[in-house]
């Protein structure tokens, strides 16, 4: 995938570990994204699969917000970002596809929502690694409560 040797996307990756660090104890960490999203504009590539994974986790924070259709944008980015770069790209792919099927959820459309997470255990099945046994298993379950609900 793209090249993380390059200084901004190093930089972003520094920001993007000190924003989880923080969102994770529960403090701001919106600055830092913001510092990210500047950098990025300034040097960087919105092509770049860094760039995926700030606007993945931008999603993440406001969905954890309760800003769902802000969050369902930033993860459509972040699909349209990381999927040119195929099945390097799948387990990042899968990050966005269940962001977007939480968002379908909460937007009560549960269609959508089984199409996304069949989608996204699709693309586990192709990446075929042990690590990836509890993701599917989640994803499996949230895919199933839609089905039973």
């Amino acid at each position: 995938m793209g090249n993380e040797s390059e200084p901004w996307a190093a930089q972003v990756r520094s920001l993007l570990e000190r924003a989880a660090e923080a969102f994770d104890a529960g403090h701001s960490c919106e600055g830092l994204i913001d510092q990210a999203f500047e950098l990025v504009d300034r040097e960087g590539s919105k092509e770049h699969p860094m760039f995926g994974s700030l606007v993945c986790f931008a999603a993440d924070v406001a969905e954890s917000a309760g800003a769902t259709d802000a969050a369902a944008a930033l993860y459509k980015r972040a699909y349209d970002v990381w999927l040119p770069f195929g099945s390097q790209a799948n387990a990042f792919v899968v990050l966005a596809l269940c962001g977007l099927a939480r968002a379908d959820v909460a937007r009560n459309w549960l269609g959508r929502a089984r199409e996304r997470y069949t989608e996204a255990l699709n693309l586990l099945d192709k990446l075929d690694h042990p690590d990836e046994h509890g993701r599917r298993t989640q994803i499996a379950q949230a895919l199933e409560s839609l089905t039973d609900g």
